[in-house]
């Protein structure tokens, strides 16, 4: 089980962290934050196969070095800031609203704070967002979706 969970460490950590890096000369521009901005993005995945359920809906929108979004039946806010190398970035202090949950949504939110507080770096595949954490000895990789045109608004 360890060692399942090292071996998968080191994976992401050479895809999000090493590989973008060795694909970017210094001449080509960095991976910007911006490429996510104005658009809402929803949680599908916790981690790499391990699916997020469909409610509490887990919202991420990146603008003006600012992440915020709903946590399930709170709002959050953290500022962001890109690292040195392609890919990488820095989460700030967490603030967010603190109304009382049911357990369930509770639960969602908990968990969804304590993985954003640990993200390292973003990238995307496939046109789902990708926000590497590391949350005590467990490492991962969250995955968003673009919310849908005419869905409901925040």
């Amino acid at each position: 089980m360890i060692y399942d969970t090292l071996n998968r460490f080191f994976r992401l950590f050479f895809v999000s962290m090493l590989f973008p890096a060795l694909c970017f000369s210094q001449s080509s521009p960095n991976l910007s934050l911006e490429v996510m901005a104005d658009t809402t993005w929803v949680l599908k995945e916790w981690n790499t196969g391990e699916p997020a359920p469909p409610e509490p809906e887990i919202s991420l929108v990146y603008k003006n070095g600012q992440f915020t979004g709903s946590c399930g039946c709170n709002s959050y806010f953290t500022d962001v800031k890109t690292g040195e190398t392609p890919g990488t970035i820095t989460i700030g202090m967490i603030g967010a609203t603190r109304m009382m949950c049911p357990p369930p949504v509770a639960d969602a939110e908990n968990r969804f704070l304590i993985q954003l507080e640990g993200v390292t770096g973003f990238s995307f595949d496939n046109g789902h967002l990708l926000l590497n954490y590391t949350a005590g000895t467990t490492a991962g990789t969250m995955s968003f979706e673009r919310k849908q045109a005419g869905a409901d608004k925040q």
